[in-house]
């Protein structure tokens, strides 16, 4: 799939993006804290557990999680910010 999506962007492919997860454990405790504004932090800690699915493959069980996780309110939100968008783009918003 990774494939087709490069061929179609233009862009070279490389086998390793479909095993990404493999060296993620290791980046993921790399990083630091990072300070997002003045006197707002976001720690490793949090980083870490945020972006905890990157160390693991895809899972097709999470494919539109969104529609019973996400909360009314982000939904709309979402809706406000990007539904023209997807309107155009042919995806239901």
């Amino acid at each position: 799939m990774i494939e087709r999506v490069c061929r179609f962007l233009d862009l070279p492919y490389d086998p390793a993006m479909e095993r990404y997860f493999e060296g993620a454990r290791r980046r993921m405790y790399d990083i630091a804290d990072l300070a997002v504004a003045p006197g707002v932090t976001i720690t490793k800690a949090e980083r870490v557990a945020a972006n905890a699915l990157v160390m693991s493959p895809p899972n097709s069980d999470r494919i539109q999680r969104w529609k019973t996780e996400m909360s009314k309110q982000d939904k709309a939100a979402y809706r406000r910010v990007a539904g023209d968008v997807l309107s155009q783009l042919g995806y239901a918003a």
